[in-house]
Formats: C-alpha cells, structure tokens, sequence
C-alpha cells in the first residue's frame, strides 16, 4: 500500500464517547462498546472519515487476552472481538468506497492494568511477561485486514524493544 503525505490521523475514540455520555468506567474502556454498542464505535469512526480522516485507528487499544480473559472471554472469543474492532472499519471502508488506511490499535501493557502506567511505564515485570502479552494480539491483528499496526502510547523503552 502507498500512502500519500500528509495524511490525516483520527482522534481520539473516549473524547466523542464521552460527549455521548458513555460511560468509559470499565477495564475494557471503548473497547467494552466492541461488545454492548458497536454501532456507537462505527459511528464515530465514520465522523472521523467525513471530517476528513483518512486513517482510521481500531478501538482495540485496550482489547487483550488477559484483560478479555478476566471478564470471562475464552481465548477464541477474545480473538473474535479483537479483529471485531478491524472488522468495523472494513465495514466502514467497503460501504461507503472509502480509501482509508486501517491502523490496527495495540495499547500497552499498562492499559490492561487500567491504572494511568500506561503514561509512565512504571510495571516492574519481565520482558518475558512483555512478550507474552502482546504476541497473540500482535500475530492476529497483522494477519487481518488492517493495513498497519498502530503501537500507542508504548510507555517505555523496554517495552519498545519487545
């Protein structure tokens, strides 16, 4: 795929969530609506498009398997709604012959613990647990539709080199 520069980048998916009076108080943040109102999320990455975005990032950010796992998602499940989140931009894209590049949101482990060290990378864990978080996610979202791997808000450089 070529993209042409300047392109135009999204913006945030709480920010118009909010304003919707959604509450965004849940361990999953947006990404609970892939579950309970994914028409909400499409709404609002189709606002982004018609405000001229031509890159769309996925309300994956704060979709992993551990965090899935704890609110009772068997492994296929969790697999199902993480590409849910592509999958709603594809929609997206098809429906209205939109060329936009999909950015595939992968948040840090300090998103799954839902506790703001996604900003300061302040986990005092192993690379190995580093690793082993991202790997499935990371295979499954470069094997969907998406177009790029969008890394977001990777808070530190130990986590960078993982």
């Amino acid at each position: 795929m070529k993209i042409n520069f300047p392109v135009v980048l999204d913006g945030g998916l709480s920010f118009p969530l909010e304003e919707k009076k959604i509450s965004l108080d849940k361990k999953l943040w947006t990404a609970a609506l892939l579950v309970s109102n994914p028409e909400l999320i499409k709404e609002v990455h189709l606002n982004y498009i018609k405000a001229g975005a031509e890159i769309i990032t996925t309300s994956s950010y704060q979709a992993s398997f551990k965090s899935l796992k704890e609110i009772g998602f068997n492994e296929l499940q969790s697999k199902k709604l993480i590409l849910k989140s592509v999958e709603i931009v594809e929609e997206i894209k098809k429906k209205y012959k939109k060329n936009i590049i999909i950015a595939a949101s992968i948040g840090p482990y300090g998103s799954y613990l839902a506790d703001g060290s996604e900003y300061e990378g302040l986990y005092d864990i192993n690379e190995d647990i580093i690793y082993d978080f991202h790997k499935k996610k990371v295979d499954i979202l470069d094997n969907s539709k998406a177009d790029i791997l969008a890394f977001e808000t990777i808070p530190s450089y130990k986590e960078m080199k993982v």
